[in-house]
């Protein structure tokens, strides 16, 4: 790379040389933003006189005279920006440098990276054959030069005449700071962190912060509907098969790799083909991130309060009986009344978060409560049986009661206890509880890795005690949870189990679904403990509805939910197809783990979208390789829907599968123009039963569109 760099020459870049002296300041129309005195780049502080302002803002007027091709430039830089700062970062080099990539831009309607021609091309090694052509390859052209300046760096210890080398080369950086008039000399330009530029400084440098002035604002809050990423596992395949892989349309991808000639990848050497990852999340409006940030770790909002749609068939009793609740509560949360009636498709706010719900038992479906929300004024007798390990003290904290007032309780006259004694403990009640029966609680062996659920004499289960360890397995990764970690998710643990009817009546719906879920996940490769995520997620309620609008059992929203190939219209929602949803979100999570190489983080994107967590992982682990590692650390630190997930992997993993589910479900196939009453028939099953698992059907009939699977329920 000893020879000069003369990039593509352009009439039209004649042109605006030509006019950067003309001064538009007085010209309202032109909605620039003011050069300010002092910018930065990378641990470099360029301080601007007010000529060298002045010339500045003369080149952001200009690039912005035209507003609608600076519109296009700005939604194409957006594009790209985030992939060329990626191989920036690789190397070392300040973000701010993919301003550099637009300086050879001349075109006034579109926009184009690293102009350069053949011969140049060939000087930084991109090939150009009937194969390829890789000056079209923003990351093979960034790379090559993103390596030449980290060079040049090394030499002059100044990103402000680094960025010159682009252009000049090296050589040619040395032979301007001596030749011109400027006060700098090479010798002092290492210790500066500072440095004051006039007007008459190289025009290179006068466009440059043109650039980053004009565009840097623009793009802060233009959101993205892809995110560009390399990818170079495509070797000796075809853009065909890429596209597969990502669950994207062939298409998709071609359009951001005409740098392939070719139908299929060559051999010869790694080469990055570009992806366009949708960047949203699936199931949440997505947050938007400042540059550098360090973004939050904790939960923001009540992820607990959702919306439940109504639908065909069903009532006030029947839906409060799915979420543990009563009919009062959805008249207070609703501001409905014994007179009211419900529509199909009215949304019901089901406010769980903050409300200490009464269940029903799922052996009879009866209600045992007819409210939840009166205010405790008595207590009710608990009988403790104690497990190993146990003391006075633990089981007092558990009961945020006193040692000695379980002494006075039970008549004892010191604190030895043994493992299955009985201890009566009176705990508060709700003023609207009936009966006196005491409540038997039975925790398992407290030295127990994987306790069975226990029951007391009369067979009645119970929940096992969970703790939280310190280390988990999660898909393929040895997570080590420090001390502060153990106890947040504990919280979440003891949240989840803190009314065990409530827990049941979670754990039959978990029970029924699973194994239609273990069944998709396996097929797809991915690791069967994401059968927790739709519990996280909408506790297996196939018509709840978040404050994103995302619905279902994995709570999609609309456009990703199409973009994943479900069918949203009239006729179906297969986002409530219990089937198509576990198989739309098992490619959304394969697709990102192609690129994470992390489950752990492909799980973060379901809730924060591909580019949330990968400017997580930026923004939060901003010197570490997750990619491939076989530990990872869970501290206090690490963001609420990962803790979250793990305190529903520790709640019910050891109670899934222990008694048999409510009713099996199965998927028939045999569906097309059928009734659910004829799919019933025809697979001995019960058309009443079935449609609570078959919501995703909007019309009397299965459609013809395309082949569908219906829910059969069978005898377990």
């Amino acid at each position: 790379m000893n020879q000069k760099y003369q990039p593509m020459n352009h009439p039209i870049k004649k042109r605006i040389l030509g006019l950067l002296g003309l001064f538009f300041s007085s010209m309202v129309w032109v909605s620039a933003q003011e050069v300010p005195s002092l910018v930065e780049l990378g641990d470099l502080k360029i301080r601007l006189d007010s000529r060298a302002r002045q010339a500045v803002q003369n080149r952001v007027n200009i690039l912005k005279e035209n507003s609608g091709a600076f519109r296009k430039k700005i939604q194409t830089a957006n594009l790209y920006f985030p992939l060329i700062e990626d191989v920036l970062r690789e190397n070392k080099i300040p973000t701010d440098f993919k301003y550099l990539a637009l300086l050879d831009n001349t075109s006034l309607d579109s926009l184009h990276f690293w102009q350069m021609a053949g011969t140049a091309a060939q000087e930084w090694g991109l090939k150009i054959n009937r194969q390829m052509d890789e000056r079209e390859n923003v990351v093979a052209v960034t790379r090559q030069i993103a390596q030449f300046l980290k060079k040049n760096q090394g030499d002059l210890k100044n990103w402000l005449f680094t960025l010159l080398t682009y252009h000049l080369k090296l050589d040619g950086v040395k032979d301007y700071v001596k030749k011109s008039a400027l006060p700098f000399d090479l010798g002092n330009l290492l210790p500066l962190k500072e440095i004051a530029i006039p007007a008459q400084i190289h025009p290179d440098i006068l466009q440059f912060l043109a650039y980053k002035v004009a565009f840097q604002d623009e793009l802060a809050n233009l959101p993205q509907k892809y995110e560009l990423v390399a990818y170079n596992g495509g070797n000796n395949r075809t853009l065909n098969e890429i596209a597969q892989e990502f669950a994207l349309k062939p298409q998709e991808v071609k359009n951001f790799n005409h740098w392939l000639k070719t139908e299929r990848v060559p051999l010869d050497k790694p080469y990055d083909v570009i992806i366009p990852m949708p960047a949203e999340s699936p199931s949440r409006e997505t947050p938007k991130f400042q540059a550098g940030a360090k973004i939050a770790t904790t939960e923001a909002e009540d992820e607990e309060s959702f919306f439940h749609l109504v639908e065909r068939g069903e009532t006030l009793y029947s839906i409060a009986r799915l979420y543990a609740i009563s009919v009062k509560e959805l008249f207070a949360w609703n501001g409905l009344n014994n007179n009211s009636k419900i529509q199909i498709g009215q949304r019901l706010v089901i406010a769980g978060g903050n409300t200490a719900v009464k269940t029903i038992p799922v052996e009879t479906g009866k209600a045992q409560t007819t409210s939840t929300t009166a205010t405790t004024t008595a207590t009710q007798t608990v009988l403790h049986t104690v497990a190993r390990s146990e003391g006075l003290f633990s089981i007092a904290r558990r009961y945020s009661v006193s040692v000695a007032e379980i002494r006075t309780w039970n008549s004892l006259s010191n604190d030895l206890i043994h493992p299955g004694q009985k201890l009566k403990i009176q705990v508060k009640k709700n003023a609207d509880s009936k009966g006196d029966s005491p409540i038997i609680i039975n925790p398992p062996p407290t030295d127990s890795k994987s306790p069975e659920p226990a029951k007391n004499n009369s067979g009645v289960r119970s929940i096992g005690l969970k703790s939280v360890p310190a280390e988990l397995e999660f898909g393929g990764i040895k997570l080590k949870i420090t001390l502060a970690a153990q106890a947040l998710i504990k919280k979440d643990v003891d949240l989840l189990i803190k009314n065990a009817q409530y827990f049941f009546v979670k754990l039959s719906r978990v029970d029924m679904y699973s194994p239609l879920v273990e069944e998709v996940l396996q097929a797809e490769n991915t690791p069967l403990d994401f059968r927790y995520l739709p519990i996280q997620e909408s506790t297996y309620i196939a018509n709840a509805i978040s404050r994103s609008n995302a619905v279902g059992y994995w709570q999609f929203k609309e456009p990703s939910a199409k973009e994943m190939g479900l069918f949203i219209n009239p006729n179906v929602d297969e986002r409530m197809h219990i089937v198509s949803s576990t198989q739309a979100a098992a490619k959304y999570l394969k697709r990102n783990q192609l690129y994470f190489q992390n489950w752990v983080i492909a799980l973060l994107s379901y809730n924060m979208g591909f580019t949330g967590a990968k400017n997580f992982v930026a923004a939060n682990y901003p010197n570490q390789d997750l990619k491939g590692v076989k530990e990872m650390e869970i501290n206090e630190n690490t963001h609420w829907y990962i803790r979250k997930f793990l305190a529903h992997k520790i709640a019910f993993e050891a109670e899934i599968g222990v008694d048999k589910p409510i009713r099996r479900l199965s998927p028939y196939a045999q569906t097309k123009a059928k009734t659910l009453a004829e799919i019933a028939q025809a697979a001995g099953s019960n058309s009443k039963e079935m449609l609570p698992h078959n919501l995703w059907l909007k019309r009397t009939r299965v459609p013809e569109d395309k082949p569908y699977t219906a829910i059969v329920t069978l005898k377990p």
